[in-house]
């Protein structure tokens, strides 16, 4: 059977705008992600800047700090938190301090953590993020403010992944 020149290039033709349309395709797919994680990225950035105001704010820390001498404190804090705060030089800014630069902390994770999701991150750069982040949940107290305020983040699984691998070690 033979294929007249004609047919071949009307063929040719119909494969290229379909390979076409497919890279169309694939391209506002990626469009699509990229717009996602930048539009989370900056809802992340505007209430770590929120954050940010709150640890420069000399009134904020002071709030804080009243608070804490008031007795009032997380629902989170424990005795073995109010124990090992009564043994060190730790003030009620101090905590207060320490409670914002993890929600900070926690934010960032989070929006990294989104944009790894939608495959923007590379898998070494992400894994090297994951370990710095486990690093930090060693500390019982961030630990404890991360589970505390990430229940309405996309990383909450993961921090209670981390957790679960930092008990078995």
């Amino acid at each position: 059977m033979k294929i007249s020149p004609t047919r071949l290039l009307e063929a040719l033709g119909v494969m290229a705008v379909v390979v076409s349309l497919l890279f169309v395709g694939m391209q506002l797919i990626l469009d699509r992600r990229l717009a996602v994680a930048g539009q989370y990225s900056d809802r992340s950035e505007s209430r770590m800047a929120n954050v940010r105001t709150w640890l420069e704010s000399d009134a904020y820390i002071s709030r804080e700090s009243g608070l804490w001498n008031s007795g009032q404190r997380p629902i989170w804090w424990n005795e073995k938190f109010e124990e090992e705060l009564n043994q060190s030089d730790l003030t009620g800014a101090d905590i207060a301090v320490e409670m914002l630069i993890a929600e900070l902390d926690l934010l960032s994770i989070d929006n990294l953590y989104f944009q790894y999701e939608q495959g923007l991150l590379t898998e070494e750069f992400w894994l090297n993020l994951r370990d710095t982040y486990k690093d930090r949940l060693r500390n019982p107290r961030v630990r404890a403010i991360y589970a505390n305020t990430s229940t309405l983040l996309p990383v909450q699984k993961l921090l209670e992944e981390m957790v679960i691998e930092i008990e078995n070690e």
